[in-house]
């Protein structure tokens, strides 16, 4: 990429206001997903009290549906888990790794 190309298509503080813009946004999703994560957990927790306890009654035709309902909560806690990892590691790239994706879209040398 030559110099001129550089600066005719890449204002000095692209890459850091973008890098800016990223951390605020990265704030809310990590507070809502974080809820979400928290949530699921303590879903997962109570519903296998809940079979434990539909155990201990006798209630065996119950066991199966608190199972699936254990599997939802799990699943949205998971979900909540990959999208802030998701989002940690996309905040982590710098401006180079921007620039390296930049220059492989684009087809520039």
């Amino acid at each position: 990429m030559s110099e001129d190309y550089r600066e005719k298509h890449y204002a000095k503080g692209v890459f850091s206001a973008i890098r800016k813009r990223t951390a605020k946004i990265s704030v809310g999703i990590y507070l809502f997903f974080g809820i979400v994560l928290l949530g699921g957990v303590f879903g997962a927790y109570w519903a296998r009290g809940r079979i434990e306890q539909y155990r201990l009654e006798g209630q065996d035709d119950l066991i199966g549906a608190g199972y699936v309902i254990m599997g939802v909560f799990v699943f949205l806690a998971v979900i909540g888990l990959l999208c802030i990892v998701i989002t940690v590691i996309r905040h982590a790239r710098g401006a180079q790794s921007w620039k390296k994706n930049v220059q492989k879209t684009a087809d520039i040398l």
